[in-house]
């Protein structure tokens, strides 16, 4: 993709050339030969390429150069590829159970054919390849291995303490914040006035100095806080010895030790010449015993033994003393030994237009503008908050008063735009160049994937799991092998630290968590995505949805990864295209003959109602290791050809309508993560699916499996990971075993065939986040049987129906033992005459209550001072034609908190109750006794019939069934979880 990548894209192919398995294939098919003579003339390339990819930049001959050898460089990774797949398709056939004695001539696993190809396709790339690299001595090219280049190749100004207050728009709140952090001491000292408040968390106990990162992306104006804060006068007027030194580029301790002597003693204008012995030890003399401000501008550096060398340096200042750094990057705070860090956030839009106005109108001309005015907003939007992009941008337009080129720039991305200043000979543009500096610190290894990331949408969220499967797919994450087996790393490992290491960097955005702490999703400022298009080039092409009847754009031939955001019928793609992502909302993907794609690395078609004939060709797409046909319904039955994908990693297939997998599964050597869930009618695994011995993850949520091997359960036992699980009751001894590796949703279907339920040992299942117990019948223990199957305290979300014991187990109503649920459903349990709830459930926000029949009563057992229902949203209660009241109890403890007196409480007063926060959202249907829940009174409730006024009737992707209760307000926003708990909690309701 961009520079520096090329590199390392061409030291991989000549690395898997040298591999055995083509080395053994080459020689057999008689294109040994032409395979060494490929890796040597590539082995020549690459040691070229540092400096080629230098050149580029002011010499289009050698971008040409670049762009012919990248193209020959793709076709070789294609080659190298299939080379490869045969290998893999050879092992298959060894191992095969069935003879594979006769085979048709063309065929493509007879050998001839493979060696009459592929010595005809080696032999055009490897004489390609010749005239590429005569080209090159032109050029004269130097040799370097090594990325010894300069960091940066734009201007680095080197910045300053100084600044006029005047020009800075937004800052204020920031400064304050700053200032404040920089004026408070430590605990227990009398630095900084009495107000108590402190901000220890700076000071580690053995140090006098604190450490204050500012963090964010390049342009959001953290140099310009850190002036602001260090200029203040009380500020001045508390540090007896205030420093400013811009770091940048190479973290040279002994260049900064010299820097920051010369702001301590500008007397000394020696340091310069002294050696390191000299200079610590006038360094220590002009800190040491002062309360001291020392701003560190622009830092880098992520060696924590450079950091940790000067830091000793400065560790001399009195109590109070401050460091205030300003980076791009989180782990350069992190090794700062810094415990919290200032991230800056973007200004207001009105902000940005400030900045904007003051560059682009002369004092008072934007009034004689309005047109110009208001489109000047929508451009200031671009900005996303970053003052840098609304400076240059106003700055652009400074002496454009036509509105065809205001509406130029407002309606295309910023590299475009700046790519179109430069062309036309404008100087001084510098959002990207800026941006680029975050980029070019980038290892190698690292760039691709942040390039790749173009191909999403603008303000798109992008799961971090997934993200990590498309690069795998790509061959950007290569393995690791450490010093022995058991330190091997998983290439999911791996990629998760590329992930981690992005976000650090502050490329990423707006990370989301999970319950665990763990992320999950993040996003890119626009500003960033725009660095990541221009870096990408012409390799990532997206698809925007444009003007109705507007001519589909041409996609360029150097396209290799596409993002439709539009139909796909009458677009023609590259035959060389690697990445087809289709977004768009229309969900109809037509008869596109996807064989042609013959280079594809991942296929994303999930809700495009693709039918399995669509895709009955797919197992030609040879290279293909990612593929998501999730929520298409009607595809039914997977073809077998499906099965000869046999570089397969990662297999998406929720709610597809699938009754069955192919039997020759197995086949598929490197699946690593097979999602099957919602396919309901799956009730076995083929045998083959035992010789996946890549496979870590499966997905088996609400799946009903019936039939299960010895080999079927030892596949299960030695998964890393199983999203969901759904099997019968009779299997549920399987569970046992599962503990860290169950998580997410686990169906038990036929719960009556369950004995024991405590060999499921689900008090031992951390990770698992919904629990579903469905009873097809009465069973002769259901009590003992349920009362075994109590979930560990992590559990999310419960649903029980048809259960026909006389009462609900214990964990079900004490809520001490399940704090953290969030839904509640029981439904059809016919028997149960009294449902209680002891305690507090201070999460509960879906409490559904369904075909009860026998049920008379409901009591909420609290103690004084607890909390009722403090979060619950919904309340559904319906068809339970004896239930009378809702109470609520008492418990009255004594001075050795003991319980001695339990009473009926009367109805509440005032506002007190229940349900703080459940009007409008609850529905009460066929309950004809009911005539007093506590807190709410008959002339208050919403029945059906009005709430069928007020409420979207929501269905899952797919569903075309009538949705009988509604549940979720159509204007209401909730939190991820609460969706998601909202979205299991209809999806019960709806069975």
């Amino acid at each position: 993709m961009a520079e520096a990548v090329l590199f390392d894209f061409v030291g991989n192919i000549v690395a898997n050339l040298a591999s055995q398995a083509i080395q053994e294939i080459g020689l057999a098919s008689n294109v040994g030969n032409d395979v060494e003579k490929l890796k040597n003339k590539l082995s020549a390339i690459k040691v070229v390429l540092l400096d080629a990819e230098e050149q580029q930049a002011n010499n289009d001959a050698v971008k040409d150069w670049l762009r012919r050898l990248k193209d020959a460089v793709y076709d070789a990774d294609d080659v190298v590829d299939e080379f490869e797949t045969e290998a893999l398709r050879r092992q298959v056939e060894i191992h095969g159970s069935r003879s594979k004695e006769v085979k048709n001539f063309f065929s493509r696993s007879n050998p001839l054919a493979f060696r009459h190809k592929m010595g005809h396709r080696i032999k055009e790339m490897r004489k390609n390849l010749e005239v590429i690299a005569s080209d090159m001595s032109r050029f004269h090219f130097r040799e370097r291995l090594h990325d010894t280049r300069p960091i940066a190749n734009i201007e680095r100004k080197e910045t300053h303490s100084f600044i006029r207050k005047s020009t800075v728009i937004g800052r204020e709140e920031d400064k304050k914040k700053i200032v404040e952090i920089l004026l408070k001491g430590p605990p227990d000292s009398n630095l900084g006035g009495d107000d108590g408040v402190h901000h220890h968390h700076h000071y580690p106990a053995d140090q006098n100095v604190a450490i204050i990162p500012i963090v964010g992306i390049g342009g959001l104006g953290k140099t310009t806080l850190a002036q602001l804060a260090y200029n203040d006068q009380s500020v001045a007027d508390h540090f007896h010895l205030r420093m400013w030194v811009c770091v940048s580029d190479e973290f040279d301790v002994k260049l900064l030790t010299q820097k920051i002597i010369r702001c301590a003693n500008p007397s000394d204008i020696d340091c310069s010449n002294k050696e390191m012995e000299q200079l610590q030890a006038s360094l220590r003399k002009a800190v040491d015993g002062r309360r001291y401000l020392l701003v560190l501008d622009d830092v880098w550096n992520e060696d924590q033994e450079k950091w940790d060398y000067l830091k000793n340096l400065l560790m001399g200042g009195s109590l109070g003393s401050k460091i205030l750094v300003t980076t791009r990057i989180q782990k350069v705070a992190t090794i700062m030994g810094s415990v919290e860090t200032y991230r800056l956030q973007g200004l207001s839009d009105d902000e940005c237009w400030e900045l904007f106005r003051r560059r682009a109108f002369q004092a008072g001309e934007e009034q004689r503008h309005p047109k110009l005015v208001e489109i000047g907003r929508e451009i200031v939007r671009k900005c996303r908050g970053v003052p840098l992009a609304a400076r240059t941008l106003g700055s652009l337009m400074r002496l454009k008063r036509k509105e065809s080129e205001w509406l130029f720039v407002k309606d295309n991305e910023i590299w475009r735009i700046e790519k179109e200043a430069i062309d036309g000979g404008a100087k001084g543009n510098k959002i990207l160049p800026s941006l680029r500096l975050s980029y070019d610190y980038l290892p190698s290894k690292l760039k691709q994937c942040f390039a790749y990331c173009a191909i999403f949408p603008k303000d798109q969220e992008i799961e971090k799991e997934t993200l990590i499967q498309l690069w795998m797919a790509q061959g950007f994450i290569g393995s690791y092998q450490g010093s022995s087996s058991s330190s091997e790393r998983s290439l999911e490992e791996i990629g998760e630290e590329y992930f981690n290491d992005l976000l650090w960097r502050c490329m990423f955005q707006e990370a989301k968590e999970d319950e665990e702490g763990n992320i999950v999703s993040c996003k890119m400022h626009d500003l960033v995505h725009d660095l990541a298009q221009s870096v990408a080039g012409v390799e990532c092409f997206r698809v925007e949805v444009g003007v109705k009847g507007a001519q589909p754009p041409t996609i360029p031939e150097g396209v290799r990864h596409v993002t439709l955001l539009k139909n796909l019928s009458q677009l023609k793609l590259p035959n060389k295209v690697r990445t087809l992502v289709h977004l768009s909302h229309d969900y109809y993907f037509g008869r596109f003959p996807i064989e042609r794609l013959m280079s594809l690395r991942v296929l994303d078609l999930h809700e495009k109602t693709v039918e399995s004939l669509q895709i009955s060709s797919i197992g030609e797409l040879k290279h293909l290791r990612y593929l998501d046909l999730s929520y298409n319904p009607h595809i039914g039955t997977l073809p077998t050809s499906i099965t000869k994908l046999q570089n397969l990693q990662t297999m998406k297939l929720t709610n597809c309508g699938l009754e069955k997998l192919p039997e020759d599964i197995g086949n598929m050597k490197s699946l690593r993560l097979v999602d099957l869930s919602w396919n309901c009618s799956i009730n076995a695994l083929p045998a083959s699916i035992t010789k996946l011995e890549n496979l870590h993850t499966l997905d088996l949520a609400g799946s009903s499996l019936e039939k299960l091997s010895v080999d079927i359960l030892g596949l299960l036992t030695r998964l890393s990971r199983i999203k969901g699980l759904g099997l019968c009751g009779e299997h549920i001894k399987l569970l046992h075993a599962l503990n860290q590796q169950l998580s997410g949703h686990l169906i038990i279907r036929g719960v009556e065939q369950v004995r024991d339920g405590k060999k499921a040992n689900l008090k031992e299942k951390p990770h698992l986040r919904s629990l579903t117990l469905e009873y097809g019948g009465e069973g002769d223990n259901d009590d003992d049987a349920l009362e075994g199957l109590q979930p560990h305290p992590n559990l999310k979300e419960l649903y029980v129906s048809g259960y026909g014991g006389m009462k609900f187990a214990s964990w079900m109503i004490e809520s001490s033992l399940l704090p953290n649920l969030v839904t509640i459903a029981l439904q059809n349990c016919p028997r149960c005459e009294s449902l209680e709830f002891s305690g507090p459930l201070p999460s509960l926000e879906y409490l559904s209550l369904c075909g009860l029949e026998a049920l008379k009563s409901i009591t909420s057992k609290l103690r004084k001072g607890d909390g009722f229902f403090p979060s619950l949203k919904y309340l559904y209660l319906r068809d339970m034609p004896k239930l009378e009241s809702w109470s609520v109890v008492m418990e009255i403890l004594d001075g050795d908190q003991e319980v001695v007196v339990v009473e009926e409480e009367e109805e509440p007063h005032n506002s007190l109750s229940l349900f703080p926060h459940l009007p409008n959202r609850w529905i009460i249907k066929g309950c004809p006794k009911l005539e007093s829940i506590w807190g709410l009174h008959v002339e208050e409730w919403n029945y059906l019939e009005l709430m069928q006024r007020h409420w979207s009737k929501k269905k899952t992707k797919q569903d075309k069934t009538p949705i009988p209760l509604i549940l979720t307000s159509s204007s209401s926003s909730t939190t991820n979880s609460s969706s998601s708990s909202s979205s299991s909690f209809q999806h019960f309701l709806r069975r």
